[in-house]
């Protein structure tokens, strides 16, 4: 859902002119805004068994808000706006040293609220992660032959699309600027046949599954 609402979101944006035309300022503010968010999740999994903390130690909490986390983050994006404001970093650069600003923020702010307890009170929520067995080998599924050529076509058009710059590029400064409107032309339908493709092949193998079992 998620990752549904962000991609709706930000096609609606990208519909509007300011936006493809600072697209690398952008794409540098979204940096910025995820960067902290990519320390945070490297931290947790990776850094805090080598430190001997606790994963997920939030979960066991029952509270709502992660305030390290949500602290952390505001913190390093007021970082980054005075970094920009101030002219000291260009944007661009900005969210390589935001991301270790914010691994060691988090890493100071959550042991003191708590990731740090060896306590047996505290509950492992990776456990509750971790998929419970399956029973017997899990029967392959073959998908339905109209099923296969969603997927076929889902491929086709990805290849098409990976081809159409080289295709642009060997037709020499003659054939560039007919063949470059044709490429964004071309690319239009292969995205959107693409997207349909690729989203029926994961639904319908999905239900599929589902069906069956």
């Amino acid at each position: 859902l998620v990752t549904l609402l962000a991609g709706v979101g930000t096609t609606i944006v990208a519909c509007f002119p300011f936006v493809f035309s600072r697209l690398l300022d952008f794409v540098a503010l979204y940096g910025i805004l995820l960067s902290p968010v990519g320390a945070i999740v490297f931290v947790e999994h990776w850094l805090f068994p080598i430190l001997g903390w606790r994963r997920y130690w939030f979960n066991a909490t029952g509270k709502w808000i992660s305030w390290p986390a949500l602290a952390a983050w505001f913190i390093c994006v007021g970082i980054a706006i005075g970094l920009w404001w101030t002219e000291t970093l260009h944007i661009f650069f900005i969210a390589i040293p935001l991301w270790f600003v914010a691994a060691a923020l988090y890493v100071v702010l959550a042991g003191c609220f708590g990731a740090r307890s060896s306590k047996a009170a505290v509950k492992e929520s990776e456990s509750s992660l971790t998929p419970a067995p399956v029973v017997g080998p899990v029967p392959h599924l073959p998908r339905p032959l109209w099923l296969r050529l969603v997927g076929a076509l889902a491929l086709l058009t990805l290849m098409v699309a990976l081809a159409l710059p080289v295709w642009v590029i060997l037709g020499g400064n003659a054939l560039y600027d007919s063949r470059l409107e044709s490429y964004f032309d071309w690319l239009g339908v292969m995205s959107v046949v693409h997207l349909i493709a690729v989203a029926t092949w994961v639904v319908a193998g999905d239900r599929q599954r589902t069906a069956k079992e």
